[in-house]
């Protein structure tokens, strides 16, 4: 953490503020580094299931609460889609589903019982918590980036961030990640010249 510039009051300075703020947002992980967090996940125990709700919820921009809470209700395989339930007063819509993530929803749910509510469930078969699968990112980021503090919400933040460095328009991006009000999906666009370039093919 950087040592705060103080003013001449000995209060911090308006910079200070700005940069602490700037490092803040930068809270995402590039390219490279999620198929590093991806590659680790794919060896563990629950691989199948570990990668998915990694990969959604970076595609997705999912919070904890959200991955953990999608069901199978909400997941239409025919026509690749999942309706995404948002928290926080969100604004839930329909997304579509990538080709790998969609033959990823249909080989978890032939490895469930029939009937099963929940897309993701824990080792006994119950619905996963939230704070497990943040504790699995966790693990995986410190085994594959030890020293960036990986944290489940930086996926939901590499999503905004990596829209907006495609030139995505900031109320499509609002949209997809369900913000109320736009001021919340404008610092991923603010940001996006910032070592932003070229991130998403």
């Amino acid at each position: 953490m950087s040592t705060k510039v103080k003013a001449p009051s000995g209060k911090p300075s308006q910079g200070a503020k700005v940069e602490q703020s700037s490092r803040k947002a930068y809270d995402f992980l590039t390219k490279a580094e999620l198929e590093a967090l991806e590659r680790v996940v794919k060896k563990n125990r629950w691989a199948k299931r570990d990668w998915l709700a990694v990969r959604m919820a970076y595609r997705h921009g999912l919070r904890a609460s959200e991955v953990v809470g999608m069901e199978w209700n909400d997941v239409d395989l025919e026509r690749g889609t999942v309706l995404i339930r948002r928290s926080k007063n969100g604004e839930s819509n329909t997304h579509h589903l990538d080709g790998d993530v969609l033959r990823a929803l249909r080989a978890v749910k032939r490895d469930q019982t029939a009937g099963t509510r929940h897309v993701f469930l824990s080792e006994r078969g119950g619905p996963w918590a939230s704070v497990s699968f943040s504790r699995m990112v966790e693990r995986a980021g410190d085994q594959a980036l030890p020293d960036r503090g990986v944290h489940a919400h930086m996926l939901r933040h590499s999503c905004g961030h990596h829209l907006a460095a495609k030139g995505t328009d900031t109320r499509r991006i609002q949209d997809y990640l369900g913000h109320r009000a736009i001021s919340s999906t404008r610092i991923y666009t603010r940001l996006q010249s910032h070592h932003l370039k070229d991130i998403w093919d």
